[in-house]
């Protein structure tokens, strides 16, 4: 780990943010839980452009984040948070016309899934597990304005129709994703999307993961606007009791959502959260960065 104060300091702020993250005392995190954090001290050890006043992209912020958290530690504390977060993909693409095949393999720790441009009313949203497959896991033709240079002997350098797969070699532990939801002016696409609560991959048998937390942004500009976030925790009542909310699937029963809007944090129902994660029409109020966590087998 770096010695340096701001490095101490920033990496002492995590931990921290973490622990209560993890708290069971969620309810009354700023009164009981006791954080050894403050806030303005912590925005002063951020780097350009987050230790200033302007609102700042959450995505971009939590790019910077695991940055610092890679620059800030020793490789084998580096090398553990990369067994939580990073996850490889392998892309293969072939072409049509030599059937030369070039294959790469990539590291990710957020996926960033395309936000769809259309929607009319009446039909429904569009699932965040299938625009997620259409993205990464999927084949692709690549042709026209897509084609794919291929450097084979045969082809030479020549631009050619070809065919793009791609395939997940390892999924992490907590799989986190984002939705594009800004286009190049910053103004915000508001397409409705259904958030699954559920992810299931098919790799080396059946990989699922379980939504725990989601981020929403508030607002029409990438560059204004407000952030809320929500968090599930484990219930505590008996198994009786949760069971029989039999309304709700049952990977649904036995916890409880947490709303964090700046300095307050409130017990949210099921059915609100649901209304969240499966709008029917566009909003100002859109689920944002997503975070899962694997399954045990």
């Amino acid at each position: 780990m770096a010695d340096n104060p701001s490095s101490t300091y920033f990496l002492f702020a995590f931990d921290e943010v973490l622990d209560l993250l993890s708290s069971p005392k969620v309810k009354v995190i700023l009164g009981d839980a006791a954080s050894g954090v403050d806030v303005s001290t912590l925005c002063a050890y951020l780097g350009a452009p987050y230790s200033g006043p302007y609102q700042q992209d959450v995505t971009e912020f939590l790019h910077y984040l695991l940055h610092r958290v890679e620059t800030t530690t020793d490789a084998g504390a580096f090398q553990a948070w990369n067994a939580i977060l990073q996850g490889e993909t392998s892309t293969t693409i072939t072409c049509s016309t030599c059937n030369a095949a070039t294959a790469r393999t990539e590291y990710f720790v957020i996926l960033n899934v395309s936000t769809p441009l259309a929607w009319s009313p009446g039909f429904r949203a569009e699932s965040f597990l299938q625009l997620l497959n259409q993205d990464y896991f999927s084949q692709e033709r690549l042709r026209f304005e897509t084609q794919f240079e291929c450097l084979s002997d045969q082809c030479r350098g020549c631009y050619r129709d070809a065919k793009k797969t791609t395939s997940v070699l390892i999924l992490p532990s907590m799989l986190i994703c984002s939705l594009s939801r800004f286009d190049a002016a910053l103004n915000k696409i508001n397409t409705p999307v259904s958030i699954d609560e559920e992810l299931i991959f098919r790799h080396d048998g059946v990989v699922t993961y379980d939504l725990a937390a989601f981020i929403v942004h508030i607002g029409g500009r990438k560059d204004s606007g407000h952030y809320k976030a929500y968090v599930k925790k484990k219930r505590t009542q008996p198994a009786a009791e949760v069971m029989a909310a039999e309304q709700f699937p049952t990977h649904q029963r036995g916890h409880l959502w947490f709303e964090f809007d700046d300095a307050e944090v409130t017990e949210r129902s099921q059915g609100s959260i649901r209304a969240l994660l499966e709008p029917t029409k566009p909003s100002d109020e859109t689920p944002y960065v997503f975070f899962y966590a694997r399954r045990p087998a």
